[in-house]
């Protein structure tokens, strides 16, 4: 498993996405979906930036998930799994 400094890492990073989001990074007229949007994809630099690839797969197959396939496919389903849920 990584380490725990490496997890807590991540998680302040993705915290610090959410709080910059909320502070008014985003335009205040986009619709709910425009907001999703804008989150998913600062949640995805997040993880890119804090986690292996080795990483994801481990996250991937302690939560019973295929972690198959090239690179971006496995970033891709870590990223889903871990928005959207398993």
């Amino acid at each position: 498993m990584f380490s725990e400094n490496k997890t807590h890492d991540a998680e302040q990073s993705l915290k610090k996405a959410k709080q910059d989001h909320d502070n008014g990074k985003t335009n205040g007229k986009a619709g709910e979906s425009d907001v999703i949007d804008v989150e998913f994809e600062e949640f995805c630099k997040a993880i890119e930036f804090n986690l292996s690839i080795e990483q994801m797969v481990e996250i991937l197959e302690a939560n019973d998930q295929d972690s198959s396939g090239p690179d971006p496919v496995v970033v891709t389903k870590c990223e889903d799994m871990l928005f959207y849920g398993s």
